[in-house]
């Protein structure tokens, strides 16, 4: 499953769960028309086979992850939280981390319940 969300600071916000690679491809084209090249997944060229990943697009960001794994969402998630933020020129720091955290959850939640 694929879904579109906005985020406050405007960005395109993807998140792709339960969902193979190559269907993934299909579906961000299909739905979204966003192209996502193989070279989007050099590990995949390589033969790995990876559990996720959060690719920056022009115009938002995907988080990506092969099956319901929370750790792995919640790792990708965190790369998601720094492409907004640091597009929003807000970086990570002793006075911005609350910021980061909540960022953080309100993505998460949405990768996690669809909330």
């Amino acid at each position: 499953m694929i879904k579109k969300i906005k985020d406050i600071y405007g960005n395109s916000v993807y998140i792709g769960t339960n969902i193979d690679y190559k269907r993934l491809q299909k579906e961000m084209k299909a739905k979204y028309r966003v192209i996502l090249d193989d070279d989007d997944m050099p590990e995949a060229q390589e033969g790995r086979e990876v559990d996720g990943m959060a690719l920056q697009l022009t115009n938002g960001y995907l988080i990506w992850v092969r099956r319901n794994n929370v750790g792995v969402i919640a790792h990708e998630c965190m790369h998601g939280t720094q492409y907004a933020l640091e597009w929003a020129n807000i970086k990570l720091s002793k006075e911005t981390k609350e910021v980061y955290a909540y960022y953080l959850g309100w993505l998460v939640n949405n990768a996690v319940n669809g909330r």
